[in-house]
C-alpha cells in the first residue's frame, strides 16, 4: 500500500505542468522542510496563477448558476434542453466542490504535508515493519489508483475538445447570452476561447481533485491502521505508551477534522450530484448524447463511486475502533486492584471515542456508506421519473 500511494503521488506531482499548484504530499524521506532564505525562515510560496484560475472558477459557477436558473423558470422544455440542464448542473457542481479544494489546498497545504508526515511516523511507531509486502496487493492498488487518476484525465480531456463539435458547454451559452446577435460563440475565435476556458478549468479541477482525493485516501488508509494497532496492543495488555499513542492519534484526527470536515461534507454532496446527473443522462438520454460524452459520464461516475467506496468505510472504522479501545480501558479498570482502581477509573473516564467529522452536523459511522449510496440511488430515480 505504501509503495502504491508513493507511486500515485509521484504521478500527480509530475502532472503539474501548466502552473504551480500547492503540493499536499511530504517528501519521500518524510520531511516537509522548505528551502530557507537569508533569515533562516522558509520563503513564502506564491501561487498567483492558481488564485487567478480559482477566481475564474468562481465566475464559472456564477454563470452556470444563471443558466440553471433560466432553465428552472421555463414552463415547458424538450429532451435536448433536459440534457443541457444536466450537463450544466454536472459541471457547475464540479466547480462548486472544487472551490473547497482550492481553499483547503491554498490555506492548509503546509499543514496537510506535516499531518501526512506525522501520520506515517506514528504508524511506524505502532506497527511492526513488514519486510515481505505482498507484491500482488501492491500491484493491484497501484493499478487501481492510477486507473482512477487517468479516468479523471480522460473525462477532463473532453472539455477542451467538445466546443469544436458541440454547443453544450456553459461558456457557449454565457457568450451567447452576453451578445445574442454577434454569433461570436460559433466562430473559430469563439470556439478557441471556449476550448481554452474548458481546458484550463478542467486541468484546475483535475489537479485539485487528484491532490485532495489522494490525500484523503492515504489518510483513510493510515488513520484506521494506526488505531487498529493500538486496539490490538490493548487487547494484549501492552500498556506501555498506549495512552500516549492514543493521545497523539486523537490530536491527529482532531487536526484532520479541523481541515477537512467541510471539504468532506461539500464533496460528498457534490460527488453525489455528479453521479446523479451523469448516470441519469447516460440512461435516459443516451440517444441524444454523443458516444464519447456518454463514456466520459459513465467513467467519471464510476470513479466517484469507487472513491467514496474507499474513503467512507475507512473513515467509519475510526469510530468503531475507538469505541472498542475505550471499552477495553473500562474493562481493565474493573479488574484492577484497589491501589490502581482509582487511577484506572480516571483514565477510562478521560478517554473518549473519536471519529471523523462531516461538517458540523454528523460523524461517519458504519452506515454512512449505505446512506450515501441509497441517497444517490433515490435522487437518480427521481430525476429519471421527473424528466
Amino acid at each position: 500500500m505504501d509503495a502504491a500511494y508513493l507511486k500515485i503521488e509521484k504521478t500527480i506531482d509530475a502532472s503539474v505542468i501548466l502552473y504551480k499548484v500547492p503540493s499536499l504530499f511530504p517528501k519521500v524521506d518524510g520531511t516537509t522542510a522548505e528551502p530557507t532564505g537569508i533569515t533562516g525562515s522558509p520563503p513564502p510560496q506564491r501561487f498567483i496563477t492558481f488564485l487567478i484560475i480559482s477566481t475564474l472558477n468562481l465566475g464559472f459557477i456564477v454563470g452556470t448558476l444563471f443558466l440553471v436558473m433560466l432553465f428552472m423558470t421555463q414552463k415547458s422544455y424538450d429532451a435536448i434542453e433536459v440534457v443541457r440542464f444536466l450537463i450544466q448542473t454536472l459541471l457547475g457542481v464540479t466547480a462548486v466542490y472544487n472551490v473547497c479544494f482550492d481553499y483547503t489546498m491554498f490555506n492548509y497545504h503546509e499543514l496537510i504535508r506535516q499531518m501526512l508526515s506525522d501520520a506515517k511516523k506514528l504508524r511506524t511507531q505502532v506497527t511492526t515493519p513488514n519486510n515481505n509486502p505482498s507484491k500482488m496487493q501492491e500491484f493491484l492498488w497501484t493499478c487501481l489508483l492510477h486507473e482512477l487518476f487517468f479516468s479523471a484525465v480522460f473525462g477532463v480531456c473532453i472539455l477542451p475538445i467538445a466546443p469544436f463539435f458541440l454547443q453544450e458547454d456553459p461558456v457557449y451559452f454565457i457568450l451567447k447570452g452576453l451578445s445574442p446577435s454577434s454569433g461570436f460563440e460559433n466562430t473559430l475565435a469563439g470556439k478557441l476561447l471556449r476550448s481554452l476556458t474548458g481546458g484550463v478549468l478542467g486541468y484546475h479541477w483535475l489537479m485539485g481533485g487528484a491532490y485532495i482525493s489522494a490525500t484523503g485516501m492515504e489518510l483513510a488508509y493510515l488513520i484506521p491502521e494506526i488505531l487498529n494497532c493500538i486496539v490490538r496492543d490493548s487487547r494484549r495488555w501492552f500498556r506501555k505508551c498506549l495512552r500516549h499513542r492514543y493521545i497523539c492519534f486523537s490530536l491527529l484526527v482532531h487536526l484532520c477534522n479541523n481541515i477537512f470536515r467541510w471539504t468532506l461534507a461539500v464533496t460528498l454532496g457534490g460527488v453525489g450530484g455528479v453521479v446523479v446527473c451523469g448516470i441519469s443522462c447516460s440512461i435516459k438520454f443516451h440517444v441524444l448524447v454523443p458516444t464519447y460524452i456518454l463514456v466520459a459520464f459513465l467513467i467519471v461516475s464510476l470513479t466517484m463511486i469507487i472513491l467514496i467506496g474507499i474513503i467512507l468505510p475507512n473513515a467509519a472504522s475510526v469510530h468503531e475502533l475507538s469505541i472498542e479501545y475505550v471499552d477495553t480501558l473500562k474493562a481493565r479498570a474493573l479488574i484492577r486492584t484497589s491501589s490502581r482502581l482509582e487511577y484506572d477509573i480516571r483514565i477510562s473516564r478521560a478517554t473518549q471515542p473519536i471519529s471523523i467529522e462531516c461538517g458540523c452536523f454528523t460523524t461517519f459511522d458504519k452506515q454512512s456508506i449505505l446512506i450515501w449510496y441509497l441517497a444517490v440511488l433515490e435522487q437518480t430515480v427521481n430525476v429519471l421519473l421527473g424528466f
